[in-house]
């Protein structure tokens, strides 16, 4: 199901095609719906949300209206674009990029547009930057910006890439928060308007709606639909161009490929009168969106496998007069979100270089095969047209009323809780991250969701669109105080009996525990465990397997991501006189899997510098950044962990490195007055404050990336040989 039925508010599978906005649970209330107000508004709703520059469109009637401006008035030549779309810049694999706290989605879209060839070839070009007004006029400019960004993306000898200044301009961009987790999609649309703002604005005086679709932004992503309407009474036919800069898929009807989506959007509507959309005129570069949330329904999210091919053909979807010769595209990029709603999970993007497919997940890069990427579910593609067009059909204003057709992620999908088919052959569901948090719109959706379910009673059918009975549905297993014993029982039988049961009722069944349990940090770890030991005792197929734990998995981060939002975790450590923050304090560092960073002022506690050792022969990146004038002391550790060939920094200006932060996994922040000595550890009053926070932790993990940046070399081969012996005079010693 998609939502509910404007008129009579039941279940409603149809949607308006034209603004995608209204349900209806049959034909007929369609049409009385369409007849009765909805054809006057329907054009009102399609045009509610969309950038400034880039949601009006070119109408025209069917007779001799297709006048082409002349190519002197366009803002960029045509053969320059072909040009532009045809060559390839040759540059090697990128680098990853740094993430400032729930910054993923912007991450993920970023790389997908900086491995798009013609935009990459106008941004090597100093053409924009030599005549750019807003930079001289020391204003944000966008295309300017992304210039700079391309070299340090391809920097091979930075570890990863922070696009400090572009995240700093956020606002700049669009109306998104730092800090909060946005939409992938819109991101990507508001990327293209920040971009056709600064073309704009290098121009003389305000261009035309015409030479606006002439822009380099509508040459490579832009195209033309054709609407053709047919009256039924008097059989009078009138056709209608509108551009666009992507193409949105619904889901709803249990869509399964991406050609079966293109069908269902260029499909005839029957109302009053028939209507078929079809393409006019296929952009260079073709960017898909399938509609996997909707926020009217908690923001739940479509998970099922839509199969989608490295080529595509538009030929089926060209109208029949297209004046379009090439209509065959090559996949080079996805974006792909993990997690169950739109208010929690992680997006990463897969692109395609040289040839070869890379992972790219915030500063991991991972050579991927193009079986993996296809296995993935997809939210955003992204086609390149095998060879470009010569020209781009500039379709001139009517004196008809202009009409708009926006794209808007929010309009209504399939329930997830009924459809869940994920992908159990994926490999990546790991790579979802608890810091990845929503935006407070989404909470708002979240919220009006769960208050539903209060209001609900116990006969009442489940407004989660199950179908079944609010007591068969989300209060099963509440009926007594849910103990870890009942989690282990619920493993066992999901994965011993019950692989073949409904993915909603499974889905309910754990999100019932975990609602009433409410597990904290540690709980979830047990509880992460427990399905993975459950699982290797299953005797069902691999793929079922796979696919039952990212299920639960979802769930499990879910309850985090929305207990980190309404808190998180946090404590404190107290030394010397409570034995437990000790304990506490070594588990933390005990549990880095991929990155420890460590900024004191020395360390001489034997014990905390053998973790730190232990750390880094385990395989995690460990950073330390210290003071310079205890770094070689005898009685200092510093020396023994250089020595082990751990990566170290030291302050060389004549004050103190003075801070005592470390961060675990980017997932943990440890800071206090703690100095990691032994005096610290066994005699003084110190405290360590935890968090989870993801803003603090980003706040810290940026002041360690300046400070490692601003001591770099300050370790050289001279105190790595002065390290070596300080260790052997400790070792001669008994230290």
């Amino acid at each position: 199901m998609s939502g509910r039925c404007i008129v009579c508010n039941k279940p409603a599978s149809l949607w308006c095609s034209k603004c995608k906005a209204v349900n209806y649970c049959c034909r007929d209330h369609q049409v009385d719906h369409w007849k009765k107000g909805h054809k006057t508004q329907c054009m009102i709703l399609s045009s509610n949300a969309g950038p400034e520059y880039i949601t009006h469109s070119t109408e025209l009637s069917s007779t001799d209206n297709r006048k082409a401006l002349p190519t002197e008035e366009w803002l960029i030549q045509p053969d320059r674009v072909k040009k532009m779309v045809t060559f390839d810049p040759t540059l090697g694999r990128g680098i990853g990029m740094s993430n400032f706290g729930n910054t993923c989605y912007f991450n993920s879209v970023l790389q997908c547009y900086l491995y798009t060839k013609p935009l990459v070839n106008y941004l090597l070009n100093d053409e924009h930057l030599d005549r750019c007004i807003l930079t001289k006029e020391n204003k944000f400019c966008l295309i300017c910006a992304l210039k700079v960004f391309l070299n340090e993306i391809h920097d091979r000898d930075r570890p990863y890439a922070r696009p400090e200044f572009l995240y700093r301009n956020l606002k700049n961009i669009g109306d998104f928060a730092w800090g909060q987790q946005e939409d992938a999609h819109d991101f990507a649309y508001a990327v293209l308007n920040s971009i056709q703002k600064s073309l704009l604005s290098n121009e003389p005086s305000k261009p035309s709606f015409k030479q606006e679709e002439t822009s380099l932004i509508y040459q490579l992503f832009g195209g033309y639909m054709k609407s053709v309407i047919k009256c039924k009474r008097c059989s009078h036919v009138s056709s209608s161009f509108e551009s666009f800069l992507d193409i949105m898929v619904d889901l709803t009807g249990n869509v399964t490929s991406l050609e079966e989506g293109l069908h269902n959007f260029m499909k005839i509507e029957e109302l009053d009168e028939s209507k078929q959309m079809s393409i006019y005129e296929a952009p260079n570069v073709l960017c898909i969106t399938l509609k996997r949330f909707d926020i009217m329904q908690g923001g739940c999210k479509v998970n099922r496998t839509v199969v989608y091919r490295p080529l595509l053909s538009l030929s089926r979807n060209m109208s029949q007069n297209s004046p379009d010769k090439s209509t065959d595209y090559e996949l080079y990029a996805v974006v792909v979100h993990f997690g169950s709603s739109i208010f929690v999970g992680h997006y990463v993007a897969f692109v395609k270089n040289n040839g070869q497919w890379y992972l790219l997940d915030d500063s991991c890069v991972t050579h991927v095969s193009e079986s993996q990427v296809l296995q993935q579910n997809a939210y955003m593609m992204f086609y390149q047209k095998t060879y470009g067009r010569e020209t781009k059909t500039n379709l001139s204003k009517s004196s008809q009323t202009q009409e708009l057709k926006i794209s808007s992620s929010s309009a209504p999908t399939d329930d997830v809780m009924g459809n869940r088919e994920v992908n159990s052959y994926s490999t990546l569901y790991s790579s979802m991250k608890d810091h990845e948090l929503g935006d407070s719109k989404r909470q708002d959706a979240f919220k009006m969701y769960k208050d539903q379910m209060k209001n609900v009673g116990r006969n009442d059918q489940c407004p989660c669109g199950s179908g079944k009975k609010y007591k068969n549905c989300h209060q099963t297993f509440v009926q007594h105080t849910i103990t870890m014993s009942d989690v282990q029982a619920f493993l066992t039988h999901t994965f011993a009996e019950g692989l073949e049961d409904n993915h909603a009722d499974v889905t309910n069944k754990f999100h019932a525990i975990v609602a009433q349990l409410k597990p904290d940090g540690q709980k979830r770890i047990q509880m992460r465990k427990q399905i993975i030991e459950a699982a290797k005792t299953s005797s069902g197929s691999p793929p079922q397997v796979l696919d039952r734990v990212e299920l639960l998995n979802d769930q499990l981060f879910s309850y985090g991501e929305y207990a980190a939002r309404n808190g998180g975790q946090q404590y404190a450590l107290f030394f010397p006189d409570d034995p437990k923050s000790y304990d506490r304090f070594y588990t933390l560092l005990k549990s880095a899997k991929k990155t420890l960073d460590v900024c004191v002022f020395t360390i001489t506690d034997d014990r905390t510098a053998n973790e730190i050792i232990k750390a880094h022969q385990r395989g995690v990146k460990v950073r330390v950044i210290t003071d310079d004038e205890k770094a070689l002391d005898l009685g200092a550790d510093i020396s023994r962990i250089i020595d082990a060939g751990i990566a170290v920094e030291t302050d060389n200006s004549p004050f103190h490195m003075h801070h005592k932060f470390c961060i675990v996994d980017n997932a943990v922040l440890l800071n206090g007055s703690f100095n990691w000595t032994r005096s610290a550890s066994n005699s003084n009053h110190e405290n360590v404050a935890v968090s989870d926070t993801p803003s603090l932790i980003a706040a810290f993990h940026t002041e360690f990336d300046r400070l490692w940046a601003k001591f770099a070399g300050t370790v050289d081969s001279g105190k790595k040989e002065a390290a070596a012996k300080v260790v052997s005079q400790q070792k001669a010693r008994g230290h």
